[in-house]
């Protein structure tokens, strides 16, 4: 079994669904500490040729609480109004659109189910299938953390397999998962261009972009367009 561990984030670009596409389980870690700054409740979006930052509302965030303790104000339209000065000419806007706004109002105030309930929603929009649970649900020793956390919570999921983001390879160390009994690898995503408003591509911006200039069947061909190192 292939397992990805992430932290749940706000409408994360197009590499955080090939980590989806290759996972037969996806587990969002939300009994972590919130980290400011982040994309936990940012991202950006294409808006007058360059790249523009849309922010969740969070309450009271803290680098001192987890994430699943973090809540939201999920009654700003403004987010909504942004995304249509930025998309209202893109060719699949009236596709995308109905979609943003179910997932904006989405009644929920915790940040963990609120992000949680976006993303599953945009990976079945994707055609991406895999099984979603939660770390904080997960049985574990509490007071584990760093690499051993992700190692145990491996272990609790009897997965042969861990994936992690390419850019975290700084956080681990082969020999360990190799003792486990845990094959390691991290995915390399090979971010295709495609056709915004302009000549120039803005790379790196919000699923949202991508959503906005592609059909289903191609965002399907773009989400498994990655290597496995």
């Amino acid at each position: 079994m292939k397992t990805v561990i992430m932290q749940p984030y706000f409408f994360p670009y197009l590499g955080y669904f090939q980590l989806m596409h290759a996972a037969d389980t996806f587990v969002f870690l939300d009994d972590v500490n919130f980290i400011k700054k982040g994309f936990i409740n940012r991202n950006s979006i294409l808006l007058n040729g360059r790249a523009h930052q849309l922010s969740l509302p969070v309450n009271k965030i803290s680098q001192n609480k987890l994430i699943n303790e973090h809540t939201i104000r999920n009654d700003d339209t403004s987010i909504l109004t942004t995304f249509k000065h930025a998309y209202a000419r893109a060719p699949y806007y009236e596709n995308v659109a109905p979609l943003l706004a179910n997932l904006i109002s989405y009644k929920e105030v915790n940040l963990s189910y609120y992000l949680a309930h976006q993303l599953q929603s945009i990976c079945e929009y994707l055609g991406i299938k895999c099984r979603f649970l939660f770390s904080s649900r997960l049985d574990k020793d509490p007071s584990v953390k760093g690499q051993d956390k992700i190692i145990a919570l491996c272990k609790n999921l009897q997965t042969s397999h861990y994936i992690n983001a390419n850019g975290g390879k700084h956080l681990y160390e082969p020999q360990a998962f190799a003792q486990a009994n845990i094959q390691l690898n991290f995915i390399n995503p090979l971010m295709p261009k495609y056709q915004q408003y302009g000549n120039t591509f803005v790379n790196n911006l919000s699923i949202i972009d991508a959503m906005m200039f592609n059909s289903k069947e191609e965002l399907s061909d773009l989400a498994g367009q990655y290597l496995i190192e």
